[in-house]
């Protein structure tokens, strides 16, 4: 009946055969023993919360053909083992196959892979720790000094070992603790225990149940608990010794002795050092805190904050009279835009112009300079809604997209200038020049993009470029010139402009604006054209003309208006030949 109900149930009789129930009671017997298998499995699971390792597969032995190595389910006859050459198992299940186990090589003298904000006060039971480090000098017995590094993981650097020493100490429970061989390392933020050198000392570590027990030959007890933030905080009670307080009071006395030198010399003296607080170091020594290169918040979109500053007077003036430069950086495509302004006070009208044509400017970082937080440029920036972002006083260093900025355009101007041999008050265009090439080259800081291709969604054209200061071939008007005269004159190259080439005759000084040009890069303005310049630039400008001072002021933001391409009438020299 037993029979019939386990392997027979809902089976005719007249259909049961012995093949039949042989199969049955194999189907049967495969069943029973891999629910013994899951059961025993889930039994050892649930009894205990350590990591379970996988048995030795020495120990295991086949069922099937009674050999050690191997279970039944990697019994094969047609297999056949790469290592040993017997039947039944393959090469990675060979009892006889020696695994190498990887090799560890320790590369620092000491190691700290604690990461996270401990409790400076208190010790930290780290697993990954080679060496005890402290960074309290008032908590060790005894103190010798010792030189070294120690490679930490939290702060990606390498932190210097003051000295080695001994820490006794209490828990809350009674029990006293002696740590030996502490590292003393006062730049450390947080003390640490090893767990490896615990091990050294003769006793075993085990975590278990949130707690961190120690267990040795004769005594066992329980060294902390889990905390809130997943680490095993020591509730710690370090006894002071006398001798610290001696120690300390005849290193402030050799640090007094010596006009307050630093720890580091005292050391290399063999005196005993002091890392007290010290009010007239501070009032005689205290330096500018560094300013890294953390991660900054970028803006997303186009336009949104931009960086400014007005760079100091330039000598000499430029042909207009300009004597300040106003630089304007986006923050997100980097583009820039110089403004040549004669004074100070009219940076609130280069503002407002700028302000009209980009109304999706919402803050501007700049220095803590006067002509930035006058009332009228505040005026400007409450009209249009735009938040004026000021840096603390004497940090240049805050607006240093700006700053920076500047140092590039000026090291573009100084080497252009150079090379075409022009006068310094050309440095108005040059700059000018500079602004326009450096929107259209690559940047490290928007990941080798260029802030022209991030500003109007185009490659940048560079086909147009030429050589600043090199001979240009002018097409003169047919409405300027009589049938015999020349087609072409020679002037300068000079810049860019949204119409075209900016050009200008070295005679008569008229900057005019023109496609019909044609360059000879190779040859630079000879030096003859440029000592005539240098003598006409000493002479007063103001017999120019308003006529020639609107051509000279033409701007190199893209929002230029257009410029009628005629040429000017030209002025004979009175010059002898």
């Amino acid at each position: 009946m037993i029979l019939r109900n386990l392997l027979l149930k809902n089976q005719p009789s007249e259909h049961v055969s012995l093949q039949f129930v042989v199969s049955r009671l194999l189907d049967a017997e495969s069943l029973l023993k891999d629910r013994r298998v899951s059961e025993t499995k889930a039994t050892r699971s649930e009894l205990s919360n350590d990591v379970a390792f996988p048995t030795n597969q020495r120990t295991v032995v086949c069922f099937k053909c009674n050999e050690k190595g191997h279970i039944a389910r990697f019994y094969d006859k047609t297999v056949v083992c790469h290592h040993c050459g017997k039947l039944g198992h393959k090469k990675q299940n060979c009892r006889y196959l020696t695994r190498k186990k990887p090799s560890f090589k320790e590369e620092a003298a000491a190691i700290s892979f604690v990461v996270g904000g401990g409790e400076v006060k208190k010790f930290i039971v780290d697993s990954g720790a080679t060496s005890h480090m402290c960074s309290q000098r008032e908590w060790f017995e005894e103190l010798k000094p010792s030189s070294g590094t120690v490679s930490c993981a939290a702060k990606s650097r390498l932190l210097e070992v003051a000295g080695i020493g001994v820490i006794c100490s209490r828990l809350k429970n009674g029990q006293e603790i002696v740590l030996k061989s502490v590292l003393f390392i006062p730049e450390l933020n947080g003390n640490l225990i090893s767990v490896k050198q615990i091990q050294k000392a003769g006793y075993s570590v085990l975590f278990k149940d949130n707690k961190a027990i120690v267990k040795g030959k004769n005594k066992t007890f329980v060294l902390c608990e889990l905390n809130s933030k997943a680490q095993y905080v020591i509730d710690f009670i370090p006894t002071v010794s006398n001798t610290f307080v001696a120690e300390t009071e005849e290193a402030e006395l050799w640090h007094c002795r010596l006009g307050h030198s630093g720890n580091h010399a005292l050391r290399k003296l063999g005196l005993p050092t002091s890392y007290s607080f010290c009010e007239n170091c501070v009032l005689a020594k205290q330096s500018a805190e560094p300013i890294g290169k953390g991660n900054r918040r970028r803006e997303s979109a186009l336009m949104r904050m931009i960086h400014s500053d007005l760079c100091e007077p330039v000598e000499p003036t430029t042909l207009s009279g300009e004597r300040y430069v106003l630089t304007l950086v986006d923050d997100y495509s980097r583009f820039c835009e110089v403004h040549l302004i004669k004074k100070k006070s009219d940076i609130a009208v280069e503002f407002k112009k700028f302000l009209k044509v980009n109304d999706t400017v919402k803050r501007i970082r700049c220095d803590n300079a006067k002509e930035y937080v006058s009332g009228e440029l505040q005026k400007v920036a409450r009209n249009a809604g735009v938040e004026i972002d000021l840096c603390p006083p004497y940090t240049p260093q805050l607006n240093g997209v700006a700053e920076s900025m500047n140092r590039t355009l000026f090291d573009k101007v100084r080497a252009m200038l150079y090379d075409s041999k022009l006068p310094k008050s050309f440095w108005g265009y040059s700059i000018q020049t500079a602004a326009f090439l450096h929107n259209r080259i690559p940047c490290t800081s928007i990941n080798d993009c260029t802030p022209y291709e991030l500003k109007y969604s185009t490659t940048p054209d560079l086909s147009k470029i030429r050589i600043f200061g090199c001979d240009a071939y002018v097409k003169v008007a047919d409405t300027q010139r009589r049938k015999l005269d020349p087609k072409s004159k020679k002037m300068i190259f000079i810049g860019y402009s949204s119409m075209g080439y900016r050009v200008m005759d070295p005679v008569t000084r008229r900057v005019t604006v023109s496609r019909n040009v044609r360059f000879v890069e190779k040859k630079i303005i000879s030096d003859k054209l440029s000592a005539t310049l240098n003598i006409e630039n000493q002479e007063d400008t103001s017999d120019l003309g308003e006529e020639n001072e609107k051509e000279m002021d033409i701007k190199l933001e893209e929002t230029e208006r257009p410029i009628d391409d005629k040429y000017p009438e030209f002025r004979r020299s009175q010059r002898e030949r």
